[in-house]
């Protein structure tokens, strides 16, 4: 089977404490913010072990800092909302935290942005060493309503998205976690929603043996969101059996399509 990596970026609600200084905002404000921000339990339903199964986890909440993000705002679509790779605004626009300092932004980066890269970068590239191929899953999940700082305001939202992003999300691979949905009776959407995948700025738009796809999968399927605290709700257990099943219906595909690309280009 291709090598499979799990990337999952915004499970954490860890805020340090040597960051809450520079947010403007009380401690309950925050805590709503941080509530309706995170995607909650992902590192439990895309949680996978065995051969080859890498997961790499963020370990602080996205609200201090987002690995999804590029580190030039001038390349990020959402930091016009103020919602780059360090955020200044939280899930309904209001402003969350104070502009940095050109020195405090590289203490952000420099302190778990770029190892949080580079452990992905790592993962990735000893895949390609070991079997020439890899697939990553970008673990996500969404709430029913969108949020105020969303770009896809459409409602009602599917169950659950793929994003992609060429070359590293071929026609293909699509298709077989779309069939899978609607074998379970899922609806899916490509893009909408969310859209695209997380790759290795390395290998970002040049090497196809990189497969990605992002699973963003609905929250209203299996939690709920009361005030601050969010708690699972009886369709957790079968959402999981799921999310694992479609993970191994992608890899199924891709391990299947890894094999076929060197003899369609010959």
């Amino acid at each position: 089977m291709i090598p499979l990596i799990l990337h999952i970026p915004h499970a954490s609600t860890v805020i340090p404490g040597e960051c809450r200084g520079e947010f403007v905002v009380d401690d309950e404000a925050l805590s709503r913010h941080l509530a309706v921000s995170t995607d909650h339990f992902t590192d439990e339903l895309f949680a996978m072990s065995g051969p080859e199964i890498t997961s790499v986890v963020f370990p602080i909440s996205r609200l201090v800092v987002d690995p999804e993000r590029f580190e030039d705002d001038r390349q990020e679509t959402m930091a016009s909302r103020g919602l780059g790779v360090l955020y200044e605004r939280g899930h309904d626009g209001t402003r969350i935290r104070s502009k940095l300092p050109p020195e405090r932004r590289r203490w952000y980066l420099d302190r778990w942005y770029y190892p949080h890269h580079a452990a992905l970068d790592s993962a990735v590239t000893l895949a390609l060493e070991r079997h020439g191929a890899a697939l990553i899953i970008d673990c996500h999940s969404y709430p029913e309503i969108p949020l105020a700082v969303d770009l896809h305001q459409s409602v009602p939202r599917p169950d659950g998205c793929f994003g992609t992003s060429d070359p590293h999300t071929p026609r293909w691979l699509v298709e077989a976690g779309l069939r899978f949905a609607t074998e379970h009776a899922w609806t899916f959407a490509v893009n909408e929603p969310y859209a695209g995948t997380m790759v290795p700025m390395r290998y970002f738009g040049r090497d196809p043996r990189v497969l990605s796809v992002m699973i963003e999968i609905n929250r209203g399927r299996y939690m709920t969101l009361t005030a601050d605290e969010a708690r699972r709700t009886e369709g957790f257990v079968p959402v999981r059996g799921f999310v694992q099943g479609l993970i191994t219906a992608l890899r199924t595909g891709a391990t299947a399509g890894s094999v076929r690309g060197p003899i369609m280009r010959l």
